[in-house]
């Protein structure tokens, strides 16, 4: 796991690419379109599909913001569901004009003091490509 940042300090920031998560379900890692971070970016499967990233810092615990950078080139939105520590929620990718615009979605999460689990999930439709994961 590729961390930029970080340590037990709030305020820090923490960066994990998701090329070093774990995917499942049809969901594989690429680098077909320009402008991502590391070394690759995910793309979800339409359903069943998932990205996990294990030893997510909570950096002191609490509400935590995530930014999710990610690209979406098509014209409508896609919903699946982010799982925080096995609590789900949905989330929305917005469109982001090209599979080459990357843009980011903050979504607010609590986390545990210590290490975190994140789990993406398609749930009909694919996801936007994330390319990392920023905690703040």
């Amino acid at each position: 796991m590729t961390i930029i940042g970080g340590g037990e300090n709030p305020g820090t920031q923490n960066t994990y690419q998701a090329e070093n998560g774990a995917v499942g379900g049809g969901t594989v890692t690429e680098t077909t379109n320009a402008g991502y971070m590391g070394s690759a970016y995910v793309n979800s499967s339409a359903n069943g599909g998932y990205l996990e990233i294990q030893g997510v810092d909570g950096q002191g615990g609490g509400g935590k913001t995530l930014s999710i950078r990610y690209a979406l080139g098509v014209t409508s939105s896609r919903t699946g569901r982010l799982l925080v520590n096995g609590v789900a929620q949905n989330i929305t990718f917005n469109p982001t004009g090209a599979w080459t615009t990357w843009s980011t979605l903050n979504v607010s999460v609590p986390l545990n003091n210590g290490s975190n689990v994140l789990r993406f999930e398609s749930t009909g439709q694919d996801l936007g490509n994330i390319d990392q994961v920023t905690v703040q």
